[in-house]
């Protein structure tokens, strides 16, 4: 029989002294997330068990063994560390090892260089002499010792710092890239190093208030705006004028943004250049800071053209000029068209507001890249295309126009009430019932564990005049598709979105996406009661249909051939069942 004995606590509590604030040290429970970071090593140190002998010859019992555990102490974390160095391979990353607890340690306490040099001279040298044989690791950190630099601390706190960088991210919600480099030459304009930079980035990987993007990039989500909103770390973060303000941006007299813009197409033509070249100038007219390849080349005309194509991708918004040229290069991969095209379907997915694709004369399927179907295109030809272009470029969406910029002359609402007839929305498209199948299932006495259901939805112009296409979406409980636990949930529901571009004639019905839903005994009662709601977007407005889940997902009992009927507990096993079948 085994006894464990715990050594007793001064403190019960593990409390953060017995912590080393001298190290990078990772979360309770989880693994260090950098390899030069150590491991969380609890409150207790154990076990050590000691073994008592004893006889049973004379019908004695052995004597029970024992395990002790003691408090964990910052000695622990010396250790630790120790170990770390002697184990770091090859022995000259030792200074990147010392680099990077050092910085982590300067952020926390700006004037504490001297006090972690005492710490690695007079605790951590005299236990590396007493493990012996390692004199090679000793004559690295004696040359680190007397090279080690006093980095220059920003006038800024800590969590000011970090606070600069929440900021920036929230005042650029559409950039995936924040990572070290971007915090040091951007956010900080190169005032800090880069192991500075890079421990801020770790900091905020560990608090969790960013979305992680391959865990490489910091990336904006709504917590972010929250934990900022609420005065963020330390509660130090206050909104100043100047706080908000995107990069690559001016703002105008109306105090609209305006973001920098670059025009790219399709060489060949010179009638279809000079077009491009009067667009971009009218956009210029229009307080619109928009560039082409012509002003690029003017400014040094010895430009590299891939090195062009770079800096024109970085832009915060790219206007593409559509035309059969440029469709033609970009389906085949060629020339300069084809290096543009392949770098623009590889971000505009992560990137959907940066790119802007217009025409100068309609939406015809001849200009339009097979990679970019299904894209909104901003036909120029049309009364209102100047207006949807230059929203698109000042972020200014119709249903806010009035309230974002009532006194912009070329926006005027009672033009744009004039301009557009109001028209009822359900007269143009008709959300059809959709048509369920169903699918795979698993049954246990009679009764469903789970089912499977295809939904396919259906559109109807019911309007008397062919239509451009338009835009859905279908928002359904997140219990109906348990396999897409990774994405985005909006108060306990999915929203699925697609657009529908090509042209729809009165009378015809259009198919929309399917989806595969699956209801089982364990989600079913989240299930019941809900519904499964379609929302159509078209230029005269929205409407919605909704249908319930009982009505709409018919299930037929095990041995009928006709009957169905809506879902319902009799019809699935009960969670007793369910126990009982795996005891």
């Amino acid at each position: 029989m085994e006894k464990r004995v715990y050594c007793k606590p001064k403190k019960c509590p593990f409390r953060e002294e017995t912590m080393n604030k001298f190290y990078d040290i990772g979360s309770p429970g989880k693994e260090p997330s950098h390899p030069m970071q150590l491991k969380h090593l609890g409150s207790k140190i154990g076990p050590i068990t000691i073994r008592s002998r004893g006889s049973s010859f004379w019908g004695e019992s052995p004597s029970p063994s024992r395990t002790y555990y003691r408090d964990t102490t910052a000695k622990d974390y010396d250790r630790q560390f120790v170990h770390k160095i002697l184990t770091t391979y090859p022995p000259y990353d030792i200074e990147l090892l010392l680099n990077h607890h050092y910085n982590l340690y300067l952020i926390e306490h700006p004037a504490g260089h001297f006090r972690f040099q005492k710490h690695i001279k007079y605790v951590i040298i005299p236990a590396l002499e007493r493990k012996g044989n390692c004199a090679a690791h000793l004559e690295i950190i004696t040359q680190w010792l007397n090279s080690a630099p006093i980095i220059k601390q920003s006038n800024m706190t800590a969590n000011q710092q970090l606070n600069k960088i929440l900021a920036y991210i929230v005042a650029n919600p559409d950039k995936n890239n924040v990572d070290a480099n971007v915090i040091r030459d951007v956010i900080f304009s190169g005032s800090i190093s880069f192991d500075e930079a890079q421990q801020l980035f770790l900091r905020i990987v560990r608090t969790g208030r960013t979305r992680l993007i391959g865990y490489r990039f910091l990336a904006f989500s709504s917590d972010t705006k929250r934990y900022l909103d609420d005065g963020g770390f330390g509660g130090e973060f206050t909104v100043t004028a100047n706080q908000g303000k995107k990069p690559n941006s001016l703002n105008n007299e109306n105090n609209l943004e305006v973001m920098k813009a670059f025009v790219t197409y399709a060489w060949g033509d010179i009638e279809h250049e000079k077009k491009v070249r009067a667009f971009t100038d009218y956009l210029r007219k229009k307080g619109i800071p928009a560039e082409m390849d012509v002003m690029l080349s003017q400014k040094e005309t010895s430009i590299n053209f891939k090195k062009m194509m770079h800096l024109a991708m970085q832009y915060p918004k790219v206007i593409v000029v559509l035309s059969e040229n440029y469709k033609v290069r970009a389906d085949a991969f060629a020339g300069g068209v084809g290096t543009e095209y392949t770098m623009l379907i590889n971000d505009i997915s992560d990137n959907p507001e940066k790119y802007i694709l217009v025409s100068f004369n309609g939406r015809s399927p001849s200009i339009v890249p097979f990679g970019l179907k299904g894209n909104d295109i901003v036909d120029l030809s049309l009364p209102d295309g100047d207006e949807t272009l230059l929203r698109k470029l000042t972020d200014q969406h119709k249903y806010v126009f009035a309230e974002v910029a009532p006194e912009y002359p070329k926006f005027d609402s009672k033009k744009i009430d004039n301009f557009k007839a109001v028209v009822d929305t359900k007269s143009v498209v008709s959300i059809e019932n959709p048509m369920v199948k169903t699918g795979s299932s698993s049954l246990f006495c009679g009764q469903y564990n789970w089912i499977e259901f295809d939904l396919q939805l259906y559109f109807k112009n019911i309007s008397d005049k062919p239509m451009d296409g338009f835009s859905y979406d279908l928002k359904l409980k997140q219990q109906l598709m348990p396999e897409l636990y990774d994405q985005t949930v909006i108060d306990g529901f999915l929203i699925f979105n697609e657009n529908l571009s090509e042209k729809i004639y009165p009378n015809r019905l259009i198919k929309g996406k399917s989806f595969t839903v699956k209801v089982s005994n364990h989600s079913l009662r989240q299930i019941l009661g809900s519904k499964i709601t379609i929302t159509v977007y078209t230029d005269h407005g929205e409407h919605s249909k909704g249908f319930e889940v009982e009505e709409i997902l018919k299930v037929r009992p095990s041995g009928s051939t006709f009957e169905e009927r809506a879902l319902s507990q009799n019809l699935f096993v009960s969670q007793t069942h369910v126990n009982y079948k795996y005891e």
